[in-house]
């Protein structure tokens, strides 16, 4: 199934990010846009879209915790 998304999409094959735990007010957040969505979301959905926003924020260098070489970081989001 990987595989066959992966030749669906320019992404290439999925790669698993490590799990981690998080707050309950976190996942009852998730849980809430998920419910609330007009399309059936899935959370992987949001979580993807949440590291898109994560990643913009640290390219225009806005993000919460110090980046030795920002420029170095926006050229290899850049390469993505």
């Amino acid at each position: 199934m990987t595989k066959a998304r992966a030749a669906l999409s320019n992404a290439g094959e999925e790669k698993k990010i490590p799990g981690f735990w998080a707050p309950p007010s976190h996942y009852k957040a998730l849980q809430e846009i998920k419910n609330m969505s007009t399309e059936t979301v899935p959370v992987k959905n949001l979580l993807l879209e949440a590291i898109d926003d994560l990643t913009a924020k640290y390219g225009r260098g806005e993000g919460h915790f110090e980046i030795a070489d920002l420029d170095e970081l926006k050229r290899r989001l850049e390469g993505l």
